[in-house]
């Protein structure tokens, strides 16, 4: 039996060779409204169980926010594989007859005579994300939930504490305009779930570092008090200002082990926070680095700091400098720059444990896929191969996997604009073969993106949010994301 519905199309969708994929648009057959796209459809693959179509017509707010979905009932839910195809083309090409067949309803529909639609929500194709069960198992992509998320944000903090996704603030991109993001939430890959967390006490967002150190999250920095939070009990605690560091944006911080180290860009200094004993205390000063620009990492007992040397004059060249700090002996040691990378900004840096990968990154736009790592016990560099690496690309992520340093996401430049464009695919580097693999992509991958979240479970890997890049035809305009994916290596 077939059914005839009204299928009514909001965010991107994609078109190629007369079947819709999950992203992207096909040339010429999509037209602009209301700051969302709209596209003709031929046919139509089901990617995954669980398609909804819904009774009734909605109307948006915006991009991806609807505002009457409640007023609808679910009619069908539609297997994997099944097609559903266009009858006609009514209402200006952005809503169409579509037959479909019953039988490929994974229950039978609720009704014979039905008008409805499907819902098409922020960038991609999207199923209920409540069932778990509906949920596609193995390796590859699955699109994190859009129940209860947060709002689009980029640029947010990011950790994996508990069997949890914590984030801390960002900001929210649209068009030519952003403004600072306050809502702090919790993302469960187990139940693909977003939780809100305590309110009373917790420190106002300004851009803030965050560590994990196994019982809490410690927030500081940005002119603003930090706090401490304890996931299990839900609870917030301050943090004692008595000979704490100037709170400054341009710091890094990392967790040692035992106490939460931080580094001041400004001031070129460094201290130590004691959770334990809520106690602040500064560490050597001598032989410390000079860095306008700087990213931190843990190496053993040793923390390595890298980046741009902050020159006596303005006029002066820009060089690439870094060094070690020894947390047990409290001293400072410059590290060679033979074979160092090039001058960059915008780079990703990770550790092994006992070396760091540096990769990526852009100059005076210029934008790059080469990398070094750098071994702590020899001080020397080394190259990284880039035979099959990703794309030239900055603002990208990288995790460690234990194994491998996985990288995804990110920007390339557009040489005649010079704006941004952003990518969505990445790659896995063996540091033991000196190889890269690609990360494959699927129905769930996110949307291309850049200035996103990200975080390795032990198992997977957790994108969220960020900033993509749109073409309206007038040039590329910038858009904060409030989806994500989970990816899980074969």
């Amino acid at each position: 039996m077939k059914i005839l519905i009204i299928i009514f199309f909001l965010g991107f969708c994609g078109c190629s060779s007369g079947e819709l994929a999950y992203k992207g648009y096909k040339d010429g057959e999509c037209s602009t409204s209301f700051g969302y796209f709209r596209c003709q459809i031929e046919k139509l693959v089901i990617p995954y169980d669980g398609f909804r179509v819904f009774q009734g017509r909605g109307r948006a707010y915006g991009p991806g926010e609807f505002r009457d979905v409640a007023d609808h009932e679910v009619v069908c839910r539609l297997r994997s594989g099944s097609v559903i195809e266009a009858e006609d083309n009514i209402n200006a090409g952005h809503e169409r007859n579509i037959a479909f067949n019953a039988e490929d309803c994974l229950e039978a529909p609720n009704t014979s005579d039905v008008s409805g639609h499907i819902w098409v929500a922020d960038f991609s194709l999207s199923a209920p994300r409540e069932d778990d069960a509906l949920m596609p198992t193995g390796s590859g992509w699955v699109a994190t939930s859009l129940t209860n998320a947060p709002l689009r944000t980029s640029a947010s903090k990011a950790l994996w504490a508990q069997g949890k996704l914590f984030r801390w603030g960002g900001n929210r991109r649209y068009l030519s305009w952003q403004d600072d993001v306050i809502d702090k939430v919790v993302f469960d890959p187990s139940t693909n779930s977003w939780e809100s967390i305590a309110q009373e006490q917790q420190p106002a967002w300004k851009d803030q570092d965050i560590v994990w150190t196994g019982a809490e999250v410690i927030v500081w920095g940005n002119s603003t008090v930090g706090g401490r939070y304890d996931m299990e009990q839900d609870t917030w605690s301050p943090i004692s200002e008595i000979e704490a560091p100037k709170n400054d944006a341009t710091q890094n911080a990392l967790w040692t082990g035992h106490k939460m180290f931080l580094w001041d860009v400004v001031s070129n200094g460094g201290s130590f926070y004691d959770p334990a004993a809520d106690v602040w205390s500064r560490i050597s000063a001598t032989d410390a680095p000079k860095l306008k620009q700087a990213s931190v990492t843990l190496l053993d007992e040793k923390v390595l700091i890298w980046g741009v040397e902050d020159t006596l004059f303005a006029d002066s060249q820009e060089k690439t400098a870094g060094a070690v700090y020894d947390l047990n002996a409290d001293t400072w040691q410059t590290i060679a720059t033979e074979n160092s990378p090039s001058l960059r900004e915008n780079f990703t840096m990770v550790s092994t444990g006992s070396s760091a990968i540096i990769w990526g990154g852009t100059h005076d736009n210029e934008v790059y896929h080469d990398g070094r790592i750098y071994n702590e016990a020899t001080g020397i560099w080394k190259t990284i191969s880039n035979l099959n690496a990703p794309s030239p690309r900055a603002k990208h992520s990288a995790v460690w996997t234990g194994a491998k340093m996985m990288i995804w996401g990110g920007y390339t430049i557009d040489n005649d604009s010079g704006k941004f464009i952003a990518l969505g695919d990445g790659g896995l580097y063996d540091p033991v073969t000196d190889t890269w693999e690609p990360i494959a992509a699927n129905s769930y991958s996110p949307h291309p993106r850049f200035e996103h979240s990200a975080v390795w479970t032990g198992e997977k890997m957790i994108i969220w949010g960020g900033t993509t890049s749109l073409d309206r035809g007038n040039g590329l305009e910038y858009r904060s994301l409030n989806t994500g994916g989970i990816y899980t290596p074969e």
